[in-house]
């Protein structure tokens, strides 16, 4: 099953990549589809970069600690939120 995470975002990381050549930029800027491009090359960079996150969050200890005014039940990894952030800068 880990096989499988692996070949997709590798998949995912070769489609981001592709999106940064600039004649399939030039194509979707070309045909009107701008916002189409920009939602998409987002989304791949976001969906990346959150494991990313999730796992130096983990590797530095920052992370939500539960405690009986909290929901969860295990450390919950704060650093999702900079993978978004990078992801519309």
């Amino acid at each position: 099953m880990k096989s499988f995470k692996t070949i997709g975002y590798v998949l995912l990381a070769a489609g981001a990549g592709l999106l940064f050549h600039p004649a399939v930029k030039g194509w979707f800027f070309q045909i009107g589809y701008r916002w189409c491009y920009l939602l998409l090359f987002s989304f791949l960079v976001c969906f990346l970069a959150t494991p990313l996150a999730r796992g130096m969050a983990k590797r530095f200890k920052v992370l939500d600690y539960p405690d009986p005014r909290k929901v969860h039940l295990v450390p919950t990894p704060l650093l999702g939120g900079v993978a978004v952030a990078g992801s519309f800068a």
